[in-house]
């Protein structure tokens, strides 16, 4: 690119913001430009994005193409400048932005880490070095399979120092923001992995990429009476230029991942750091004055020690790090206690006050971030200590983390609960896991609205119930199951969609279910509702299994073992009728009873006057310390009856004949009775919810939640 720098200043400007990616060869840098464009030209990501060079067009197009090539220039950087519209979240709606996306060559990069400094006085204008040492905002780079990690931390680790000391030199009051972006993350899939697990797998590695850099974040410590600002190294990002391919992804759902939210915050990021360099007046000076202003931050670096020596000045400034400590300290006590739901105003009243809780949230939230003045604003009655001095501290640095920890978790706490409906809707927190149930809601519907639900609350796979007060955890584990159970219908809906597909004529046989069995294995149109599923499911039950998968396994079983010793029924005190005779259960193949089982009355009847039922136990009449079994195979017909007499003196039936598949009948003896005369037929009785059996000492199978209720004639 010759005479790059008028090209593109040409285009957007000096002040454009200048991001710059940094990274050893083949990090990705290219790729993840061109997976920007691409993101952009889809209308749901809210950005609007003017490559002026069209030079982003060429990379979009390898990443369409999946042909990925090295970016070398003998300039070292490609600047691509742009203008853009910020999506939605960024507050700045239809605000245009002039940036310059600077690509880096990756050999270019490797020199520089190698290097003994990051500036020279005689380097002409264009090159890598230049680049950074203006950057607005830095973007490291790394892939999530990178073999020579180790080697690559140490060198990034001993870059920042370099960057942070000669930024610092040349007096950038304001800390320069790092961003470490975590590339590649598709190669992490495993082809039958699910796109929960696999973003779990990103976060892993985020939070494993994240922890290395620990050491050397802690290593970042800054004398008290420093005058100059610091790197920050952010929180990592995990980014995919195409979706991994998961199990029953179609190839046309291969889009980026993360990238979007990355460039958006490195651009946030850029802009703050942008105004707080505008705040100080203390602008970074073109690369010819360099070592002029080196030697002016020396300098004054040393008087500035000399000043600082003054007791009045040390005086003040231990004690607004004491204060500013002890404010921390305080935010942290009182988020812990909204954490925990006991803060004295959530007190009294029946239920969770969620609203007024969000609310106190919020307002603590604002708390903070009004209370704090400019970095470089002097401290009262002070020569030279400026707020930067005390935010820097250990010990304020510390209480901040401590702050932010409980915060993090208040965030998560109210998006949990934003999400579930339990706080009043608003537009950035709507309640998209509220599911309605059918027909408002379809698994069709499932994908949309888990890309909706990622978008939104980008935080919901670490979402948790762990360390709430159990009055909370009830109340959130009753709108997940009424969430869980409008989406398990919605299962049941698209299932008994393909078996009436696959009988057209209305049979329910083996070879029907069958056939369902084969498609379970990889059912494309239930891929998303299974990710969502899982997300609702894992947030009340961490253990719970995919059901999926466990109505597969259901279906895999040639038969099934049923045993029987104790029985317990229920009967409502209401319906004044009591057991007269002994319970048969009926097991045939076809129309030939082969097996009658029969029990017989244990003991005396035990009134619950709460529930206001009564219960009666039975036993084996063969002996009560004998199991009946019997061997089930999908077709087998079972059923239960147990003569009754009313308060009367009047006979009626309990027939257990109620069950979703006519494949599976054995569900008929955990289901409720139909109530009945003898001389009628039993669908033609009362089904009566409130009574039923339940096996004390025993086992029924259970049948998998997606099991719909079998009619196949439409």
């Amino acid at each position: 690119m010759s005479d790059s720098r008028a090209s593109y200043t040409a285009l957007v400007g000096r002040n454009a913001l200048r991001l710059v990616l940094f990274g050893r060869p083949g990090a990705g840098k290219s790729s993840l430009l061109g997976a920007l464009a691409l993101a952009a030209a889809d209308e749901a990501t809210g950005w609007r994005l003017n490559d002026l060079s069209h030079g982003l067009t060429e990379l979009a197009h390898r990443v369409r193409e999946n042909n990925p090539q090295p970016t070398m220039t003998p300039e070292q950087v490609v600047p691509y400048p742009v203008v853009l519209e910020c999506p939605p979240s960024s507050g700045s709606r239809g605000k245009k932005i002039e940036a310059l996306f600077i690509d880096c060559d990756g050999s270019a990069a490797l020199q520089l880490l190698e290097a003994e400094r990051l500036t020279d006085p005689i380097r002409p204008p264009g090159r890598l070095a230049d680049f950074v040492a203006r950057a607005d905002v830095l973007v490291l780079v790394v892939p999530a399979v990178e073999p020579a990690v180790e080697e690559t931390f140490t060198q990034f680790a001993r870059f920042l120092k370099l960057l942070e000391d000669e930024r610092g030199q040349a007096i950038q009051v304001s800390g320069l923001p790092v961003l470490l972006a975590l590339t590649k993350c598709d190669l992490l899939a495993r082809p039958d992995q699910s796109f929960v697990k696999w973003i779990d797998c990103v976060q892993e590695q985020v939070q494993s990429l994240d922890q290395r850099f620990q050491h050397f974040r802690e290593q970042q410590h800054v004398a008290p009476l420093s005058a100059f600002g610091q790197v920050h190294l952010q929180p990592a990002f995990g980014t995919a230029v195409q979706r991994a391919p998961l199990a029953g992804q179609p190839p046309e759902d291969r889009r980026p991942f993360g990238v979007n939210e990355l460039f958006q915050q490195g651009l946030e990021q850029a802009a703050r750091y942008r105004g707080n360099q505008r705040r100080s007046g203390r602008r970074l000076l073109y690369l010819a004055g360099l070592l002029l202003l080196v030697l002016a931050g020396m300098i004054g670096a040393g008087l500035a020690q000399s000043r600082l020596q003054n007791p009045l000045d040390r005086q003040i400034l231990k004690t607004a790090i004491e204060q500013e400590a002890a404010r921390y300290e305080q935010l942290r006590a009182r988020g812990q206690a909204l954490e925990n739901f006991s803060d004295p105003l959530l007190q009294g009243g029946v239920g969770v006050p969620w609203t007024s809780w969000a609310k106190r949230i919020e307002t603590l939230q604002a708390e903070v971030a009004a209370a704090r003045p400019d970095p470089a604003e002097t401290l009262p009655d002070a020569g030279l200590v400026k707020y930067e001095h005390v935010y820097q501290s250990e010990a304020v640095r510390q209480a901040r983390r401590d702050w932010q920890s409980v915060e993090e978790k208040l965030r998560q706490r109210v998006n949990l609960a934003s999400a579930l409906g339990l706080i009043d809707a608003t537009s950035e927190r709507p309640p998209l896991l509220k599911i309605p149930p059918p027909p408002d809601f379809t698994a069709a519907q499932a994908q949309p609205l888990l890309e909706r639900i990622a978008k939104t609350y980008p935080d919901a796979v670490d979402w948790t119930l762990d360390g709430l007060p159990r009055f909370v955890t009830l109340e959130l584990t009753a709108a997940l199951h009424a969430s869980e159970r409008n989406l398990l219908a919605a299962g049941q809906q698209a299932i008994l969609g393909k078996l009436q597909e696959w009988s057209p004529e209305g049979k329910e046989t083996p070879e029907l279910w069958h056939k369902l069995r084969d498609w379970l294995k990889a059912p494309i149109e239930l891929h998303a509702w299974r990710e969502l599923a899982r997300l609702v499911m894992r947030l009340s039950d961490p253990l719970a299994e995919d059901p999926v998968q466990v109505f597969f396994n259901f279906l895999n079983k040639g038969q099934h073992e049923v045993e029987l010793q104790r029985l317990v029924l229920k009967v409502p005190d209401g319906l004044r009728v009591a057991p007269a005779g002994k319970l048969a259960i009926y097991h045939s193949v076809g129309s030939d009873v082969r097996t009658t089982l029969n029990f017989k009355r244990h003991g005396e009847p035990v009134a619950d006057p709460d529930e206001k039922i009564t219960r009666y136990v039975f036993v084996p009449d063969s002996g009560e310390t004998l199991t009946y079994r019997l061997t089930y195979r999908p077709g087998n017909t079972l059923w239960a009856d147990l003569p009754l007499k009313t308060s009367d003196k009047q006979d009626r039936l309990f027939t257990w004949s109620l069950c979703r598949s006519q494949m599976y009948q054995f569900e008929r003896l955990v289901r409720p009775p139909r109530l009945h005369r003898a001389d009628q037929q039993a669908t033609d009785g009362d089904l009566i919810l409130d009574a039923g059996l339940s096996i004390s000492v025993g086992i029924v199978p259970r049948i998998p939640d997606l099991m719909p209720v079998v009619k196949l004639k439409q």
